[in-house]
């Protein structure tokens, strides 16, 4: 009887043991490797597979986003013989779990909005301990727009990969030629109404409390506007709106027998300036329904806008000074109002048109 309750205490004492020893080797794996010393090295390369739309309204664009992280933990070196292909492979639910019971950089995107919308992983492990962890998700990421050139513009959508579980002395995220050249060996080809750059990656840390820097590596893929569309509808129109003010000078002549020396009177005139205004807000506010963020900022399009007020209340000085009160003619006599009127007839309208292309130029 004392025989079996002995070895009854020495089984006990055995798994227990051994539940102890099993723990101790999950809990060393789950730590960060020091073998080849800290910081560990954290290759990292980005590739935009899609990017399936721009919200520039909201600041945001939705796209499927391709994350690589290599490092290298030496406690999970194996014999070549137990992987056939070169690595031990494990995709989605496999893969979330041997995550789990391995170190890894927790790293995320700071700019991603809400939940990924699909998410896919792949995990290899190679015989000498080198981990490759790729993770695809398509998700809706927040992003600056500069409109200051709109609609002749360039963008960057920018991902903003950090690990704020473990600073930069301890974790670092590099990249080489290779990870730059996943970064652009499948990016996306095309996006409506924009041209497709490269993709380009920098290395940056973000601080935290207490002087601790967090790594933090960001992808920037490079887009340029396809400016007809926006050409059409926007810039051309605001050109041809320029044109109703300097009517108040073209349609009208120089005539000594009538109207103080013009051929027509203000009454005729001041419907120009009227239906200008008119014309200038439709346009505004139909820009503002479809481009809001234009309206936020200074830009190519409220510069010609602020140019179109300038000249509309230009030919309401024309006409109120020029064909209803005649100042210059009464000021300084008919000669001076004649010569006035000449120098206006072609001189407005360079001004006019000289600073609308330097606007564009400038832009």
């Amino acid at each position: 009887m004392k025989i079996h309750s002995f070895f009854k205490v020495a089984l006990s004492v055995g798994f227990c043991l051994l539940s102890s020893f099993s723990q101790a080797e999950t809990e060393s794996l789950t730590s960060i490797p020091r073998d080849l010393g800290l910081p560990v090295v954290v290759n990292t390369s980005i590739n935009f597979l899609e990017v399936k739309s721009i919200n520039e309204n909201e600041g945001n664009f939705d796209a499927i986003v391709d994350t690589r992280l290599i490092w290298v933990d030496q406690r999970l070196a194996y014999n070549k013989a137990l992987a056939p292909r070169g690595f031990i492979d494990y995709r989605d639910d496999e893969a979330t779990k041997r995550l789990s019971e391995i170190w890894r950089p927790f790293a995320y995107y700071k700019n991603r909005i809400g939940d990924p919308i699909s998410e896919v992983k792949d995990l290899r492990i190679y015989p000498d301990g080198t981990v490759n962890y790729l993770r695809r998700i398509e998700a809706k990421f927040a992003s600056d727009f500069d409109l200051t050139s709109f609609p002749y513009d360039q963008q960057q959508l920018a991902v903003h990969l950090i690990s704020r579980t473990e600073p930069s002395n301890r974790v670092v995220f590099v990249y080489t030629d290779k990870d730059l050249s996943f970064s652009n060996s499948s990016k996306t080809s095309k996006i409506d109404g924009w041209d497709v750059g490269n993709v380009s990656l920098e290395r940056s840390v973000e601080e935290g409390l207490r002087g601790t820097k967090y790594p933090e590596l960001t992808a920037s893929l490079k887009i340029t506007r396809q400016p007809f569309g926006a050409t059409s509808t926007i810039i051309v129109p605001l050109f041809c709106c320029l044109l109703i003010p300097l009517l108040v000078v073209w349609l009208n002549t120089l005539n000594s027998e009538e109207h103080e020396g013009f051929g027509m009177s203000n009454t005729e005139i001041a419907c120009f300036p009227m239906t200008g205004i008119f014309a200038v807000v439709a346009l505004q506010f139909t820009v503002n329904g479809s481009y809001s963020s234009l309206g936020q900022s200074d830009n190519l399009v409220m510069r010609l806008f602020a140019l179109n007020y300038v000249m509309l209340g230009f030919s309401f000085f024309v006409s109120v000074l020029l064909y209803r009160f005649y100042v210059l003619k009464r000021l300084f006599g008919r000669f001076v109002q004649d010569e006035f009127f000449v120098y206006l007839c072609w001189a407005a309208p360079a001004l006019c048109f000289g600073v609308a292309w330097a606007i564009i130029a400038i832009a």
